[in-house]
């Protein structure tokens, strides 16, 4: 048995993700040429990193001979030291072996469409005195192939030019910088010609050519990097249209410097490079910084007018791994780098694999690595550096997959529910105080209020387009789309438009500790799970699930803050089919025990006492405020992993009764029954409106009860800062007078924020109600609706609202929908009769 929530968290993420993606400016005109859709498709791919041209800290192996003499420190070191028989009998091995045919299916199977392949000056274009040795372009031909069979993309990078551009050791010979002195430049011209007409042939694969990484413009002339830039652009192009050439930002500010440079080129793309460890300041910043710069990133790449890569980027927070900053060298983290001072240890991180990091490091890449998907992704994409290392876990892209630590599938995420780079609804239920930038980014969240919910009406659900934290306005958050049949809501999920990913509703108070019921029908159907569950703002989760397959059974669960231990589920037997019949589920939790009851038998007790783990040292119990949760959701999504797959009965079946007769699969609640219990003793307790976390414990003991504000100002608004707003139109009312859209993701499953009245983004004139368009946002606005370019569909706070217009239900169709339903209601009860 598969927990709910598990899935659920990856799905919802996958929205929040898509959230990000904002109308992204495009510069092109002309007919795209390029076998890759970089308008519609968001680039993910790996740096094949160390195989043609070597570093020492991907390969230390390579230079131990030399770890203490410090003699060779690159490759032109190396292979003037060898000499040109030894070293391309070494490197020849090296090129065979390090990178093969199975690394290149590998990259596909964990879901990624691009390898950025880096290559030298002299495999291409050998120059007279050079120790460089060659033979790199008979493997790099088998990798085109490779990556043919794979169905991989192929940038090729230009990774070191004659002088070098930077004087780093990965641009082949580590020290001055002597790039544009003396023939240089045409000489890295005649380079970039030969390789793009070696395989203009290939562009069904090869999409893409960089004409140079990282030319230092600290150290350059910058005038001449964009006239060099312009020349290799026609270099490229002459040799095939059908080829974009990619420029790198030369470490200029990229949302500003190279705006106007390439007006009228088609399939120009921005490079540029985000590493946060190569300084002091950086080396120092706590996860949590490290996690808001990232998020930072997101509107300035949003903003940018050409199409723009993250070309490299990491999971590590530190520069510990050995030679990372040169052969020899030590860390600034660890203060061993010269002029640095020591901030922590690099145990773990200096060697070794991802399985011996500590468990907080490892939970701090996992937040960065997602926080840096989700920002990357509000524009072209990004490639990550690098697919292997032999001894850097922090770098090594391979062992991070399989070590759980990087997203599998990429959509899926940890941290938190909701995404990390957002505001507005971002930060209400849902928003995990523990893994966002501070304790009080969340927006303290309404106490419990014992009520019996019927739902006669939809009065009391707003969409989490609308809800600003107000829980005396609204009962209920949705996403989806329900619907309502005589006295039942109804959760649906249908194949597309905005319940595909189905129907979520969240209880806008929470409950810390107390008797919650609930009166339903379950869907029916393979693939097609429904769920009641309490879920907590820090993972702690109770579950009821209900697979469509198997009708006269009930799910139970529990989980602590998300920790995976699927011994915790148990089956309960329901008397009478779940789909056809109301049942009531009760979950009574109380600080010492749990239950949960079906239709009045007690069939499963949890003590608190029986989960105690010597390992933590924790009582692993669910223990913190909880919103009630009632879902309908496609766990036999094609997106989905095998096993959840199989769980769910198989893939869903689109074809079955319930969607071809009605329109959708659904469920039905009738009533929903809160009885809060008084706070645990010894809460700390200054009001009584609402609640807080006060510590990163996340356990019973760091939860205060407060009088602080649970509503928003706007969708801008965040925990720290409630009143945020946006900008409105002057009273005169004047024509322009209405404000800019937003660059902030404000809504999970939407393209971000816009100016409008009463805390919610107006249309600026557009159909949608996110107020933005654009060309860019084309699978931004399908996917925010659950179309199966998403993958799995997920709950969030806002997935309506925003869906391609042939997807989208007028209000004419919802109501058909609601009729057919109806009708089909009325003819089972004469059939029952």
């Amino acid at each position: 048995m598969i927990g709910f929530s598990t899935v659920l968290r990856s799905a919802t993420a996958i929205l929040a993700l898509l959230s990000n993606v904002r109308a992204a400016p495009t510069l092109y005109a002309l007919e795209i040429r390029v076998a890759f859709d970089y308008n519609g498709n968001k680039v993910r791919g790996v740096n094949l990193g160390g195989w043609f041209v070597l570093e020492p800290w991907i390969t230390p192996s390579i230079f131990d001979e030399w770890s203490t003499s410090h003699a060779v420190v690159d490759e032109y070191t190396y292979t003037k030291t060898l000499g040109k028989s030894e070293a391309l009998s070494r490197l020849s091995n090296h090129w065979n072996t390090w990178i093969t045919q199975d690394d290149f299916n590998a990259i596909a199977q964990a879901g990624l469409n691009h390898v950025r392949i880096p290559i030298g000056y002299w495999a291409v274009a050998p120059l007279d005195g050079d120790p460089y040795v060659q033979g790199q372009l008979d493997v790099l031909d088998k990798a085109i192939n490779w990556a043919r069979g794979a169905g991989l993309k192929v940038m090729l990078d230009l990774h070191g030019a004659p002088g070098s551009q930077n004087g780093f050791d990965n641009s082949g010979r580590y020290g001055a910088v002597q790039w544009q002195q003396g023939d240089t430049v045409s000489q890295t011209l005649t380079a970039l010609q030969n390789l793009a007409n070696r395989y203009k042939g290939d562009t069904d694969v090869v999409t893409a050519i960089e004409l140079l990484n990282e030319p230092l413009g600290s150290s350059l002339n910058l005038d001449g990097v964009q006239d060099f830039y312009n020349k290799g652009y026609q270099t490229v192009k002459s040799a095939s249209a059908d080829f974009a050439v990619v420029i790198h930002d030369a470490f200029q500010d990229f949302s500003t410097y190279w705006t106007g440079f390439g007006s009228g080129y088609n399939e120009l793309m921005l490079d540029t490079h985000q590493y946060q460890i190569f300084s002091p300041e950086q080396v120092g910043r706590s996860p949590s910084e490290h996690v808001s710069d990232a998020c930072a990133l997101g509107p300035k790449l949003a903003s940018t007018n050409k199409w723009i890569v993250v070309g490299e980027w990491t999971g590590a927070q530190t520069d510990c791994a050995k030679w990372l900053n040169g052969l020899g060298k030590g860390a600034r983290y660890d203060g061993t780098f010269p002029d640095s001072s020591y901030t922590g240890s690099c145990d773990g991180k200096y060697t070794g694999t991802v399985a011996n990091l500590s468990p907080d490091d490892k939970n701090n890449l996992r937040s960065y690595v997602e926080a840096q998907l989700d920002a990357y992704e509000r524009h072209t994409g990004w490639i990550f550096w690098t697919w292997k290392t032999e001894s850097a876990p922090e770098w090594h892209l391979k062992d991070l997959i399989a070590g759980g630590l990087f997203p599998q599938p990429l959509d899926s995420r940890q941290h938190p529910e909701y995404g990390q780079c957002g505001v507005g609804a971002y930060c209400l239920g849902g928003c995990d105080p523990l893994n966002s930038h501070s304790l009080d980014s969340c927006v303290p969240a309404p106490v419990c209020n014992s009520q019996d919910y019927k739902f006669t009406s939809l009065d009391g659900i707003t969409p989490n387009t609308k809800y600003l934290g107000d829980s005396s306005t609204s009962n209920w958050v949705s996403s989806g789309t329900p619907e309502l049949h005589d006295g039942n809501v109804i959760l649906t999920l249908s194949e597309s438009g905005e319940s595909s990913s189905g129907t979520l509703l969240a209880s806008t108070s929470y409950v810390w500790y107390g008797k919650v019921s609930a009166q339903m029908k379950s869907s029916r159907g393979q693939g097609v799970v429904t769920a009641f569950i309490l879920m907590s703002d820090v993972k702690d989760e109770i579950d009821f699930e209900f697979v469509g397959t198997d009708l006269e059974a009930a799910q139970s669960n529990f989980y602590f803050q998300g920790i995976p231990d699927y011994n915790n589920g148990k089956n309960l037997t329901v008397k009478s089919s779940t789909f056809d019949d109301y049942h009531t589920y009760e979950l009574d939790w109380q600080p010492s025990q749990l239950t949960w009851s079906v239709d009045g038998t007690v069939q499963r007790t949890l003590k608190r006492s029986d989960t105690w783990n010597a390992t933590t040292n924790q009582y692993h119990y669910p223990q913190t405020p909880a919103r009630v949760e009632l879902s309908l959701w496609p766990a036999g999504s094609t997106k989905n992993g095998q096993g959840t797959i199989a769980w769910a009965g198989g893939l869903v079946n689109w074809n079955a009764q319930d969607p071809s007769t009605v329109g959708y699969y659904y469920s039905l609640v009738k009533d929903v029954n809160v009885d809060c219990y008084p706070a645990p003793d010894g809460v700390n307790k200054t009001g009584s409106k609402s609640y807080i976390y006060t510590a990163k414990s996340g356990t019973n003991d760091s939860v205060a009860i407060t009088d602080d504000n649970t509503v928003l100002k706007s969708l801008l608004g965040s925990g720290t800062n409630m009143d945020a707003d946006y900008p409105h139109a002057s009273a005169s009312g004047t024509a322009g007078a209405a404000a800019a859209t937003s660059d902030v993701a404000t809504v999970p499953g939407l393209t971000g924020a816009g100016p409008g009245t009463n805390g919610h983004p107006g249309n600026n004139g557009n159909d949608g109600t996110t107020g933005e368009s654009g060309s860019g946002s084309a699978s931004a606005v399908s996917s925010a609706a659950g179309s199966s370019s998403t993958g799995v569909g997920g709950f969030s706070q806002g997935n309506g609202g925003q869906q391609s217009k042939s997807d989208a239900s007028s209000p004419t169709e919802r109501g058909l929908q609601s009729s057919m339903f109806a009708a089909l209601m009325a003819i089972l009860g004469l059939l029952v009769l």
